[in-house]
């Protein structure tokens, strides 16, 4: 009689990849002062979630890509 032996299934993804089953997700109103956008902005972890309109420098701040040497203001979403 053979026995099979049983493996852990592995996930496709690497750990690296994957997200912290208990990080904070928040949603934050964008204004910029210069060209008066605003645009509904996420935060995970307290850090900007990827767009193609805003960033965020190292001192926490975030800009709007129209230029604008001052950063945008934040407000929180309820």
């Amino acid at each position: 009689m053979a026995t099979a032996s049983m493996k852990k299934p592995s996930s496709a993804i690497p750990m690296v990849w994957q997200r912290p089953a208990l990080s904070d997700m928040r949603e934050v109103v964008a204004f910029c002062p210069k060209c008066k956008t605003l645009e509904m902005l996420l935060f995970e972890d307290g850090y900007l979630v990827r767009t193609r309109k805003f960033s965020q420098n190292i001192d926490g701040h975030v800009y709007h890509d129209c230029g604008s040497e001052q950063p945008c203001r934040l407000y929180r979403a309820f």
